[in-house]
């Protein structure tokens, strides 16, 4: 049994993460208040760190940039593309376009809207699924 230091609760050992650098091996909150806190710290940061996530996913596309270098490709790239999908041509709501890229080769072929970015994941980037796909919407 151990005291959870956030409810004042004791709780039995299952009920709190492992924590290797203190002596007990536990966590000091229990599992429901470290929960309670981190959706509480999401909320209060929600635009950092979706501004974060975004710098360090735009990362991923362009890693032998610096990240500022990696960004400005983006950039450079939605110019192009007038800011909209290289798919259905609009602009997407978010503001965002995603990062469409080769699976196998890692070769970036466009922007893409949220939606349009889904469509080809859903159809597992799979040129005859997609020919079958349209073959089945001109019925």
């Amino acid at each position: 049994m151990k005291l959870c230091v956030k409810c004042n609760k004791t709780k039995g050992k299952d009920f709190f993460h492992e924590n290797f650098s203190r002596a007990d091996g536990l966590q000091t909150y229990c599992k429901e208040c470290r929960l309670d806190e981190a959706k509480k710290y999401f909320i209060a940061n929600r635009e950092t760190l979706r501004r974060k996530a975004y710098k360090n996913n735009i990362k991923l596309y362009w890693p032998k940039l610096t990240r500022n270098e990696a960004h400005k490709e983006y950039l450079k790239m939605a110019k192009l593309q007038g800011h909209k999908c290289a798919i259905c041509n609009k602009k997407p709501a978010n503001k965002r376009l995603a990062i469409d890229h080769d699976h196998e080769t890692g070769k970036i072929c466009g922007l893409l809207c949220s939606k349009c970015n889904r469509a080809l994941g859903y159809l597992n980037d799979d040129k005859e699924l997609l020919r079958k796909a349209i073959s089945y919407l001109e019925k």
